[in-house]
Order: C-alpha cells, then sequence, then structure tokens
C-alpha cells in the first residue's frame, strides 16, 4: 500500500523531508529513515527548498538491482504568531529582487 513519506519510483523512493528554516539556512545532518535502518543526511548549508539529495544504493532491492533514496527538501515555514515579528525582520534583509528579471 502507500506509504505515508515515501513515493516509490520503480527501485528509488523518494521522501519528502521537512527542514526547519535554521536547518536549511546552516545546514545540518539528519537521521532519514531507509528500508535498512536510519542514514544521517548531511543537508547542505544554503540548501534550496526542491533541492534532492540521493542516497545511493538505499532504496528497493529487486533481485541483483537496488535503487536510491532520494531525499527532497522542504522547508517548513513557521506559521505561528512569534514568528510573524521575525519573518517581517528576515524579509527587510533581502537586498535584491528574488525573482531577478523572471519575465516569460
Amino acid at each position: 500500500g502507500d506509504h505515508p513519506w515515501f513515493k516509490r519510483e520503480g527501485n528509488d523512493l523518494l521522501l519528502d523531508l521537512p527542514v526547519t528554516v535554521g536547518e536549511a539556512y546552516h545546514g545540518a545532518k539528519i537521521q532519514v529513515p531507509t528500508p535498512e535502518g536510519p542514514v544521517g543526511v548531511r543537508v547542505p548549508k544554503g540548501v534550496r527548498g526542491g533541492a534532492r539529495l540521493r542516497l545511493r544504493g538505499k532504496g528497493v532491492k529487486h533481485g541483483a538491482e537496488v535503487g536510491d533514496v532520494i531525499v527532497q527538501i522542504h522547508v517548513v515555514v513557521p506559521t505561528n504568531a512569534e514568528a510573524e515579528a521575525m519573518v517581517d525582520a528576515l524579509e527587510a534583509t533581502y537586498s535584491e529582487p528574488v525573482r531577478g528579471d523572471l519575465s516569460f
């Protein structure tokens, strides 16, 4: 059946990994589950949401073939009242538009 955390693509397993804003900004080492047990994943400093990290050979074993676990970073933005002033302060630190010359 469907797994709550993993999506299977062939022999690969796709994991949507929630990280905090601080973990994304500073980098972090996070334990992630795999079929063979937990593995430490190094989240690079300054990682962006949607980035993919590949754990080779940690996916589904099918005969002689073995897939990978693909960890997709999902940055969780807090929505509580305490975060609001911090987010406003963070917003003020952007020196240039993040979308630059985005056009069609």
